[in-house]
């Protein structure tokens, strides 16, 4: 159980680290950036007394994604604090509360919390979680909203850079910017220029770039390409150059690209270097830019040879006008000569995917492990206090990803150990991991027992883990999905939990029958009591409710070897299993209940599906399915019939002596156990 920080020395603690740390870089991130909600359930643990339960909380990101934020989270938790207008404010609009809860947040601060969380700059992936969070839970829930808000946008620009990078190779920079203006030549009003060494000063520099500019128009490599260029647009080189002669980089696609654009820039960078200064290039935002960058790399080297400049040839050229990655793709494939990308509209607003889908959910109270169930599989909580490890191969490449429970040895190089899926029972491998990383670090009580990293750190960081991953994780198109898992333990712990959690299902008893191989009939029997295991649910009934006792085919003679254990010796089951189920093996509930419930049938033997008339008497309890797929009735070879009203089956089918209320009932949630199609995990194939 975890104290309420109010006392003197947990405020001057808390001062103490907002000193230190520092404010949040945004000013609206202060104790008010949150939802009312957080408020409200903060008051409903303070009124049940619950307040100060000890609380364990995890965001979670989500394919590849570079995790960003968590200097700005600790820059939050370090300055959290109500001061007297919030607590006038949340008295406005929670006027039921009561006034001592008030009292409560004015004492309320962070110094209780702790923070283990991912190094930011690193590359995670689904499910494995990048912060948590344990504390107060009132306190931590407050938490939540402004913590999502700052991991969330964060880590999806960082991530949107990330991507661009990749596809854009080491070798270009990328850039975000932009400055245009147009003027006369005859309004510069100052139109000297020092040369960069000090020793001269030109008092015309406009009168220079005329001259180059007709040097240029004349030059004989270039056989009188251009012609008179747009003067508007000379003065603004001009001018720009003057501002800034260290740093001259134009837009060269106001007017025309090659006729106008080109030339300008060339007379302009020409004089420039006549003064010592080196102009840095130019940028097209319009046209086909594989082709103009051809085009204007072509000039640069003629005009490095027709008037001896050095490295003018190399001058750099750097295309905008909207791109993201599917361009910045298609023009590597084309070919050009851009040296740099200038990227904004698509990496700022994160054009291809709005929001990153980070959440919060707890996972552990007072040291009881909690979990969330839904029928979306992806929507089921990992449970308990958990710590993370990335496991790498023998070629460096991280392997897996792996959660165990806090009280589990970690994992060691060079010894293995079993890692399962967390949901598909079918899915787990051993690994031998070569080199074991923790990733989760405590960056929080009042010192950070781990210092937050500055900016070039994190971004050598991401940089580092992108060149550690398979290339086939992180290609554009179709990347193989990561492989994050569990062990064994926490496996077991997650479907023990998941099926004490579930709700239970309770049906009335049933009376069932089975021909016997010589044609003879059996007696019914009631069964009571025990599990029910179907195609859609797991769970343990009350004592005293039914269960179903699945039999085996009886024995015929086949030419297909039964599975080992499978007890069938028959040719494949007359009810078809799920794909790559044992062909001898009756699949639960697929004798009775897939012919009367369509949506759950497999495969129907030898005669595909019924008619809806065969379906409705089959529904109304008149006849049963039988071999050939489609109803018959009791007077066709049926067994002896029984005061229980049950008819014969053949092949281990069972037949329904009527009751509805089995088909009228809701449907189950969905199984923890239940799998698609086996696979191996580590198995990329």
């Amino acid at each position: 159980m975890a104290a309420v920080a109010g006392s003197a020395s947990a405020g001057a603690n808390g001062s103490a680290a907002a000193h230190r740390v520092g404010a949040p870089t945004n000013p609206m991130a202060t104790a008010l950036l949150t939802d009312q909600y957080q408020f409200s359930m903060a008051y409903a643990y303070w009124k049940a007394g619950k307040h100060a339960d000890r609380a364990v909380k995890n965001p979670f990101g989500g394919e590849f994604t570079v995790f960003a934020g968590l200097e700005e989270c600790i820059k939050f938790i370090a300055n959290f604090k109500f001061t007297e207008d919030d607590i006038l404010f949340l008295q406005s609009v929670m006027p039921m509360c009561e006034d001592a809860f008030f009292d409560y947040l004015r004492k309320t601060d962070c110094s209780d919390v702790e923070v283990y969380s991912i190094p930011e700059g690193s590359v995670v992936f689904p499910k494995v979680p990048l912060m948590r969070v344990e504390g107060p839970v009132a306190v931590v829930q407050l938490l939540e909203t402004p913590f999502v808000n700052l991991i969330n946008y964060a880590s999806l620009v960082t991530t949107n850079a990330a991507r661009h990078r990749h596809v854009a190779g080491k070798s270009k920079v990328l850039l975000e910017f932009g400055l245009r203006r147009a003027q006369s030549l005859d309004e510069i009003p100052d139109k000297s220029l020092k040369s960069k060494d000090g020793s001269r000063v030109c008092k015309d520099f406009v009168s220079l770039v005329k001259e180059w500019l007709q040097k240029i128009q004349l030059a004989d490599s270039l056989c009188g390409v251009f012609g008179e260029t747009n003067q508007s647009e000379l003065a603004a080189f001009a001018s720009y150059a003057l501002a800034f002669p260290t740093n001259f980089l134009a837009l060269v696609d106001t007017y025309d690209v090659m006729r106008s654009g080109i030339p300008n820039f060339c007379a302009v960078a020409l004089a420039l270097h006549d003064l010592g200064y080196k102009a840095s290039g130019i940028r097209l935002d319009s046209g086909d830019l594989a082709y103009l960058s051809i085009e204007a790399r072509k000039v640069f080297r003629t005009l490095e040879k027709e008037f001896n400049v050095p490295a003018f040839g190399k001058m750099i050229i750097t295309a905008s006008n909207d791109l993201n990655e599917e361009t910045i793709d298609a023009l590597n494939k084309q070919g050009h000569e851009v040296d740099s990308f200038g990227i904004g509209t698509y990496l700022v607003t994160c054009y291809s995917q709005a929001a990153l889908g980070c959440v919060f959910k707890l996972v552990e109270i007072n040291s009881r492990p909690r979990i969330k169930l839904s029928e979306d599989v992806a929507k089921v909580s990992i449970p308990c206090k958990k710590r993370c490890f990335r496991l790498y191969g023998k070629e460096g490449y991280p392997l897996v990803d792996i959660m165990m429970r806090e009280s589990e040895p970690s994992p060691k190089a060079g010894k293995r150990i079993l890692c399962r899926h967390p949901f598909l029972e079918s899915r787990r491998a051993y690994v031998v991991p070569q080199h074991v990383e923790e990733l989760l670090q405590c960056y929080w009580p009042d010192k950070p027992r781990v210092e937050l990293p500055s900016l070039e750190e994190i971004r050598g960081r991401c940089m580092q883990q992108l060149e550690k991953l398979r290339p086939d994780h992180i290609r554009r198109l179709n990347p193989t999905p990561y492989k994050v898992s569990v062990s064994a333990k926490l496996y077991e712990f997650i479907h023990s939990l998941w099926l004490n959690e579930a709700p239970k299902l309770r049906q009335p008893s049933i009376a069932m029958r089975r021909r016997g191989t010589s044609g003879g009939g059996a007696t019914p029997r009631e069964v009571g009591g025990g599990r029910r295991r179907s195609s859609g649910v797991t769970s343990v009934p009350p004592r005293g409710a039914w269960r179903w006792r699945w039999p085996r085919c009886p024995p015929r003679r086949s030419s297909r070897s039964p599975r080992p254990g499978c007890g069938c010796v028959s040719r494949p089951c007359c009810c078809v299993p799920a794909p790559r189920a044992c062909h001898h093996q009756v699949p639960p509930r697929a004798c009775l209940a897939a012919p009367l419930l369509p949506e759950l049938w497999r495969g129907y033997p030898a005669g595909g599906a019924m008619d809806p008339a065969t379906t409705e008497q089959l529904q109304g309890g008149q006849i049963q399915p039988s071999g050939d797929g489609a109803g018959r009735s009791s007077g066709e070879g049926a067994g002896r019939s029984s005061g229980e009203g049950t008819e014969r089956s053949s092949c281990g089918r069972w037949r329904l002596a009527g009751s509805p209320s089995l088909f009228s009932s809701p449907a189950p949630n969905p199984s923890p156990l239940s799998s698609s199609a086996p696979a191996v995990l580590g198995n990329d194939n």
